[in-house]
């Protein structure tokens, strides 16, 4: 690593890395379409593998901003020639392994074509064949199918919810509004469906003009004086159309029902 303006001259891998570390070079870099995005709250991002490139090789990431950061001590070795090098391993424990997309893909043919991730970065999106629904550390919870000829992929705005785990209050946590446990899935129907992060079906169907072709995205409308709106952009067939979403109340239930027994004599 070679920053001048910085007065940084630093070797980042080099031999006196112990255990030794081998890298697979056909499969080292990233393809010509990467998929980056970053959580609401700029703690979290998200990164897919797609493109022109081997699905045996396609992987998504994820990277936390608040996990540490260890910084090596400055090490001196001798390198097979009898020369020394002098290195320093930072290890950063933000940044996830990358799981192939394959591993988890049922039809190892497809190509990821987006990524999405939520406000706060504990559930990751990844569009292939179906949605693919992570948590933070990349484990696969469920699937909901949509289909890969149109990528457009966004969650609620406020989303704050993980795609798993256990039901205590409310099924992943969350702000506890299950109307916000939402993603946003255009359809190649014209219509962009909505699926609950947790159950993973199906809620709501909005009905379109044209045919959604590009990128779809969620943004928040702050008004002062007026509540707070969401609006979905989207590239059809006919340009940029702008939707004011509704609120979609959520079938499924928030929490299972506690059971409770009463005792006493009759």
């Amino acid at each position: 690593m070679v920053r001048p303006t910085l007065g940084q001259r630093q070797v980042v891998l080099d031999v006196c890395h112990r255990p030794l570390t081998l890298v697979n070079f056909p499969s080292f870099g990233l393809g010509d379409q990467t998929f980056v995005r970053n959580s609401g709250d700029f703690t979290h991002a998200f990164l897919g593998e797609g493109g022109n490139i081997s699905t045996a090789f396609a992987r998504v990431f994820a990277y936390s901003a608040q996990k540490s950061l260890v910084i090596g001590t400055d090490t001196t070795c001798t390198v097979p020639d009898g020369s020394t090098e002098v290195g320093r391993r930072d290890v950063d424990l933000g940044m996830s392994p990358g799981e192939q997309v394959s591993d988890f893909i049922s039809n190892t043919g497809i190509h990821v074509i987006s990524v999405a991730t939520n406000f706060n970065g504990l559930t990751n999106l990844v569009r292939a064949d179906s949605i693919y629904y992570l948590d933070e550390g990349l484990r696969l919870w469920g699937t909901s199918a949509v289909g890969s000829s149109t990528p457009g992929m966004d969650m609620n705005y406020n989303h704050t919810f993980q795609p798993g785990g256990a039901c205590v209050v409310t099924c992943g946590g969350g702000s506890g509004n299950t109307s916000e446990r939402m993603v946003f899935a255009a359809s190649p129907d014209t219509s962009i469906l909505a699926f609950d992060t947790f159950f993973f079906n199906q809620q709501k169907k909005i009905i379109i003009r044209d045919p959604i072709i590009g990128p779809l995205r969620v943004a928040k409308d702050s008004v002062p004086g007026q509540p707070a709106t969401q609006l979905l952009f989207a590239i059809t067939t006919k340009g940029l159309v702008v939707i004011t979403l509704p609120t979609i109340t959520n079938t499924n239930p928030q929490a299972p029902p506690v059971r409770t027994s009463v005792s006493g004599r009759h």
